[in-house]
């Protein structure tokens, strides 16, 4: 398309824009308390609930308007009660029967910048996780917040958590009684429940594992990212490539623990789940990696040890 092909003509060769990329000082450097693996089996709804962000949920039902404020809307509100009165009532009887569980993993581990590489120290092993940069406006890469050794020994947060787990099932029960209505109010619930899941997992990180926010944060200031540091989910404009997803299973034991998998195209089962990494940096921040050219391509699948038909089968901005 126009857009597609305006940015293209607007691209910096990638080494121009890895010579612009910023160092990771040691003094940004942010040494857990814990270095290791937390696994969450089970977790409380009642602890992720304060976290839902409810304008997502009203949004995929087509309600235009900001929670809680289009409750009391003269054109939207009386739709708007209706759907929130449902999804609290359904949200009820799965904390009440089980029907939903929210089961997660995440670790800290020390982990250093090689050029556009994460190297992460987990298991006695080193996992290379190659990060993509933008070539079309910040030349930001998320290696840029991990220091190189030189300047001493940094960390990063890996996870994978889901907020699904009997999804299926539950679905199945609500179609099988000719509710499809029900059915995708579980489906959505699924989806908040993980966002919401996630944002308590990177608290309990900032918090407790990593140490480095001394206070807790309100539900509201989290999900509007008030805090330090940053998640990036794979899949996600920063780290689209979802094959990084397979290191963090292996570094985690996420089937294990969790029971979720990975299918052969790199999808989580179940869907409604997050798989990612945590970095404490000050200064970072979100990006789209975007477009990019042929070279970076080239580059980066030699780095990930494939081919650029396999990169480009994953990626589906390339």
């Amino acid at each position: 398309n126009f857009e597609r092909l305006s940015e293209r003509k607007t691209i910096t060769p990638i080494e121009e824009c890895r010579r612009e990329s910023r160092t990771k000082r040691a003094a940004d450097i942010v040494v857990p308390r814990k270095v290791g693996r937390a696994v969450l089996h089970k977790f409380e709804i009642e602890n992720v609930e304060p976290y839902i962000n409810w304008n997502y949920l009203l949004a995929a039902w087509q309600i235009k308007g900001r929670y809680p404020e289009v409750l009391e809307s003269a054109d939207k509100g009386e739709e708007a009660r209706k759907v929130m009165d449902d999804a609290r009532a359904m949200l009820e009887q799965i904390k009440k029967d089980g029907s939903l569980q929210l089961n997660g993993v995440v670790g800290i581990y020390p982990a250093n910048r090689e050029g556009d590489d994460i190297v992460v120290e987990c298991k006695g092993k080193k996992w290379r996780l190659a990060q993509l940069r933008n070539q079309t406006a910040e030349h930001l890469s998320v290696a840029d917040y991990v220091a190189p050794e030189s300047e001493g020994t940094d960390y990063v947060g890996v996870f994978a958590l889901t907020g699904g787990a009997g999804l299926k099932e539950l679905a199945a029960k609500y179609r099988e009684a000719g509710d499809e209505y029900s059915a995708i109010m579980a489906k959505l619930l699924a989806d908040r429940l993980t966002e919401a899941f996630a944002e308590v997992m990177h608290a309990f990180v900032r918090e407790v594992m990593w140490g480095y926010q001394t206070t807790p944060m309100s539900p509201e200031d989290a999900v509007a990212e008030k805090y330090v540091g940053r998640r990036y989910a794979f899949g996600y404009p920063a780290t689209p490539d979802h094959t990084q997803k397979r290191e963090v299973f292996k570094m985690l034991d996420v089937e294990m623990m969790t029971g979720m998998r990975l299918t052969e195209n790199c999808m989580i089962e179940p869907g409604e789940a997050l798989c990612g990494l945590l970095i404490a940096d000050p200064a970072a921040c979100y990006f789209g990696v975007g477009s990019i050219d042929d070279e970076q391509v080239d580059d980066y699948a030699r780095r990930r040890g494939t081919t650029t038909d396999e990169i480009r089968k994953y990626i589906s901005q390339f």
